[in-house]
C-alpha cells in the first residue's frame, strides 16, 4: 500500500467539512465546524464550550468562488498534524529523559530526587510545547485550503 493510500485511509488526516462564516479581504475564510478527535488536545483554534463547534481560518485558492454560508471541505497537509504530534509527544519525552539525566548526575544515589527532576523536566517540556502550539507560530504556512462542496 502506498504512503498516499495510508494517509487517505487514516481518519487523522481526512478532510473536514464546515460552513464559511466570514471572508477577509486578504483571501482567507473563517470556517465553523465541529471539533474532531484528531484535534482534541491541540488548542490551536477557538472552541465554543456550549456547542462544541470551532472556527479556523484557511486560504481560499485562486479560482475558487467561495462566499459566506457555503459548505466547504478543509484540506490540510499531514505535515501540520505531524508537527503538532511531535510537539505534544516528542518534546515532553525529551524533557523527561533530560530531567532524569540531570537528576542522575546531580543526585546519583537518591532515586526519589532523580524521579522528581525527571517529572520536572517532563512538565517544563509539556508547558513549552503547549505554549508553542498556542502561539500559532508553528502553524504558519500550514497550507489549509478550502474547496467548495
Amino acid at each position: 500500500m502506498s504512503e498516499d493510500a495510508i494517509i487517505e485511509n487514516d481518519k487523522l488526516f481526512q478532510p473536514e467539512t464546515g460552513t464559511v462564516v466570514k471572508i477577509s479581504p486578504d483571501g482567507r475564510a473563517t470556517v465553523r465546524l465541529s471539533r474532531t478527535k484528531a484535534c482534541e488536545f491541540c488548542g490551536q483554534c477557538s472552541v465554543s464550550a456550549e456547542d462544541g463547534m470551532m472556527e479556523l481560518t484557511a486560504d481560499i485558492p485562486e479560482g475558487e468562488s467561495i462566499s459566506v454560508n457555503d459548505k466547504v471541505r478543509i484540506d490540510k497537509k499531514p505535515k501540520v498534524q505531524t508537527r503538532a504530534i511531535l510537539l505534544l509527544l516528542v518534546l515532553p519525552l525529551i524533557g523527561l529523559l533530560l530531567g532524569a539525566g540531570i537528576g542522575y548526575l546531580a543526585f546519583s544515589p537518591k532515586e526519589p530526587l532523580i524521579a522528581l527532576t525527571a517529572l520536572l523536566g517532563l512538565t517544563l517540556a509539556f508547558v513549552i510545547s503547549t505554549i508553542l502550539i498556542r502561539r500559532n507560530k508553528w502553524h504558519q504556512g500550514a497550507g489549509l485550503t478550502l474547496k467548495k462542496l
